[in-house]
């Protein structure tokens, strides 16, 4: 019973964090790029039994989105797909440039008319029922058996979409698979900005990371996008686990990469403890919270460093390339 209050108090902290204190930067982000450059963590994401393609329009407008919130928007309707296709299926992710008009917002309440920018994604999946098609957006609603779903994803999509103006359109029936189309508001520069451009510094490497995540989908995603990059991933869901591989692994461990905020023990503690067995091991840490001890007052040694989410997968890498090229020196 504590470990489900526990549970419980975590994912409104991380919706509570999402929906009024992430620390979001909003700039201008061309969506075909997002799209492909996350298309190989995606495809290992979803499996191999699951045919992927993605169609992306040419001449695509730009939009205004953080987009570490982009990245984890994407990501979190494929995860929904891929587990509506228990036994495999197609899953498209398409893009086209759309407009509505007066007579499109008249029958559709809460559309505002203008241009937009859609992302559609497509599964074949079992479908849904029109009760559940009402309540998917709900927190904390799921139709998945316990402790298989947070019922978050779809509700974080739903914050993510509001807070940048947007609107979501689904389709679905029971067999027939289901359709989120995600319409964009188009920025207010249609031409390519610095702030669009995401930086190409090297962030491939061949170290070993040790990641302490107690959220399974992002300690997942984290390692398959750090894999992708060449480094060899130890994973742990909590500081236990941690203290219990940092103790025991053979081989040299050259970064710890850590959530603050965990159940039973918090990041800062899980970093004490390691570094009782590997004193001169860098610290990444990872946190959702601008109110956060540690980003507010910093790091207590020189060798811990901060990584604000939400972030993309090219943050992230170069972060931890950096980290890791300043411990080298």
């Amino acid at each position: 019973m504590c470990d489900a209050g526990e549970r419980a108090a975590k994912l409104t902290h991380q919706l509570l964090a999402f929906s009024r204190k992430a620390a979001v930067k909003p700039r201008t982000v061309d969506l075909n790029r997002t799209v492909q450059d996350l298309s190989e963590l995606l495809q290992r994401l979803i499996g191999e039994d699951i045919l992927y393609s993605i169609q992306l329009a040419p001449g695509l407008w730009r939009i205004k989105i953080d987009a570490g919130q982009l990245e984890q928007l994407i990501m979190n309707l494929v995860v929904n797909a891929r587990d509506a296709m228990p036994e495999g299926g197609r899953l498209i992710i398409s893009t086209r440039n759309r407009t509505l008009f007066n007579t499109y917002q008249q029958s559709t309440p809460g559309n505002q008319e203008g241009n937009y920018v859609q992302l559609a994604v497509t599964d074949t999946g079992i479908g849904m029922t029109a009760d559940v098609r009402k309540r998917i957006f709900e927190p904390f609603f799921t139709t998945k058996e316990i402790g298989k779903g947070t019922g978050l994803g779809l509700a974080v999509v739903h914050g993510i979409v509001t807070q940048c103006g947007g609107v979501i359109q689904v389709e679905s029936d029971p067999g027939a698979g289901t359709t989120f189309r995600i319409l964009f508001p188009v920025a207010g520069q249609q031409v390519s900005t610095g702030d669009e451009i995401f930086s190409r510094r090297r962030t491939e490497g061949s170290e070993t990371i040790l990641v302490v995540e107690d959220d399974p989908a992002v300690r997942k995603v984290t390692q398959v996008s750090l894999e992708s990059q060449g480094y060899t991933v130890l994973t742990a869901d909590g500081g236990a686990e941690a203290i219990r591989i940092a103790r025991e692994y053979p081989g040299s461990i050259d970064l710890l990469l850590s959530d603050v905020v965990m159940p039973v023990m918090g990041g800062r503690k899980v970093a004490e403890a390691i570094h009782s067995l590997r004193p001169h091991l860098p610290v990444l840490f990872m946190s959702g919270y601008v109110g956060d001890p540690i980003l507010q007052h910093g790091m207590s040694g020189s060798n811990e460093k901060i990584l604000a989410k939400p972030f993309t997968c090219q943050t992230l890498s170069e972060t931890i390339r950096g980290v890791l090229d300043e411990s080298e020196d």
